[in-house]
């Protein structure tokens, strides 16, 4: 006879992530979260997949895997493009990626202008003495491949405000 003790709890069997993210919970939150009911079964559909590719996520509990996912989602950011589920332990947090900064200030109606480009080799003149920028040549290669030919030594990166402001990196 196999005693039982009445103080452990009993194990509860891991309900997988697609069972859990259709039930009648989660999906309630999905739907009430997003737009449409397509865009709901889009996101579900999206999820499912996401987490099936990923044994780390698998760890994490669906609920925390759906809240930061409806944080990129309620920002009109794009999985895995402009933000990523990112787990740690058994929870899952919402990490907003470079491009989904940029989709963010864009959408801010604010920046006029916003880029990054590489600086290769020859193309770095010096620094404006008044203002402190630099100052690039970028007409010294002709043609895209000459330019491949040198080096990248840095990147550029700026943001032109409307308002004036200009701001570089």
């Amino acid at each position: 006879m196999k005693a039982t003790n009445a103080l452990t709890p009993p194990k509860e069997k891991k309900v997988t992530f697609s069972a859990a993210i259709t039930g009648d919970s989660l999906q309630n939150l999905i739907r009430k979260s997003v737009a449409t009911s397509e865009a709901a079964a889009r996101l579900t559909g999206t999820l499912i997949s996401a987490v099936a590719a990923s044994q780390q996520l698998q760890n994490c509990k669906p609920a925390t895997i759906v809240a930061a996912a409806l944080r990129g989602e309620g920002m009109g950011l794009t999985l895995n493009r402009e933000y990523h589920l990112i787990p740690f332990g058994d929870s899952c947090a919402f990490v907003i990626g470079y491009r989904g900064l940029i989709a963010l200030a864009l959408a801010g109606n604010d920046i006029a202008d916003m880029d990054c480009i590489e600086v290769r080799e020859g193309e770095f003149v010096g620094r404006d003495r008044r203002t402190k920028r630099p100052v690039f040549d970028f007409s010294v290669y002709t043609t895209d491949e000459e330019a491949a030919k040198h080096p990248v030594i840095g990147y550029y990166a700026y943001c032109e405000f409307v308002s004036g402001r200009f701001r570089f990196e």
